[in-house]
């Protein structure tokens, strides 16, 4: 880990030189805003679906998460991305 670490410092100070630190500190902001855009979004759209099940009462907890589970089908791409998340099992 601690050689992965160094490499990410070598490789931020490298381009930090030959770009600037301003420009190469734009590029990580914008860089990070656009994941944290798309991250929020995945979110909200694999937990807000047509049919969702809400129920006041508890009727059963394993009732409840196969009643409300979605399934988002992305993209192979997307798929590896997000970890394959859409594609998540509970066993309890």
């Amino acid at each position: 880990m601690a050689w992965t670490n160094l490499g990410i410092v070598c490789l931020g100070a490298g381009l930090s030189w030959v770009f600037g630190f301003k420009a190469y500190l734009l590029l990580q902001l914008l860089v990070m805003a656009i994941a944290g855009c798309a991250g929020i979004w995945l979110f909200y759209v694999q937990h807000q679906f047509e049919g969702v099940y809400w129920n006041a009462a508890l009727t059963g907890l394993c009732h409840a998460a196969l009643k409300g589970s979605s399934f988002y089908k992305l993209p192979k791409v997307l798929q590896w991305f997000s970890g394959n998340m859409g594609f998540t099992i509970s066993t309890t």
